[in-house]
């Protein structure tokens, strides 16, 4: 069975080098973490490095769910792939791409490739899955924007006076 594919992009007013700086920090992957989303971030692994394993807890209440995904393609200042090793879909593949559009200016994409859980039609999949993914992602694109977009302008303020 061919995966679902979903897709979100952003225009940033910062370079690609801002991007990847910010998903690389410390604590990253914590300033993500969606606000009602019960994801837990159990250990961060490595960070962003080939190989590094990040353990995540999904779930409410009392259904949590292990999420454990491994970052492989890693290319610093351009991109980055999680796969999940264990988690609740059957197959969830995230690339994490940082382009340059402009002086100063980039585009943040998304695309995701998974298979729903066990047991959940792949129609169903697609009309429940995609509007929440479309949910999250824009919400990271704003926390990543305001992150990023913040910082450049904080620099450059900083560098004129």
């Amino acid at each position: 069975m061919l995966p679902l594919r979903f897709r979100h992009t952003s225009e940033v007013a910062a370079p690609p080098s801002a991007l990847w700086k910010f998903h690389v920090a410390p604590g990253a992957l914590e300033s993500l973490r969606p606000p009602l989303g019960g994801m837990r971030v159990v250990d961060p692994g490595d960070g962003v490095a080939e190989g590094s394993l990040v353990k995540l807890e999904v779930g409410a209440g009392p259904v949590r769910r292990r999420w454990h995904a491994l970052h492989l393609a890693v290319r610093p200042g351009e991109s980055f792939v999680d796969v999940a090793v264990e988690g609740p879909f059957r197959l969830w593949a995230h690339l994490h791409r940082f382009e340059a559009t402009g002086r100063d200016r980039s585009r943040l994409v998304d695309e995701v490739w998974y298979q729903p859980p066990a047991g959940v039609p792949r129609w169903l999949g697609r009309v429940v899955f995609n509007p929440l993914l479309r949910l999250y992602f824009a919400w990271r694109h704003r926390r990543t924007r305001s992150a990023v977009e913040g910082t450049v302008a904080a620099f450059e303020a900083s560098a004129v006076s």
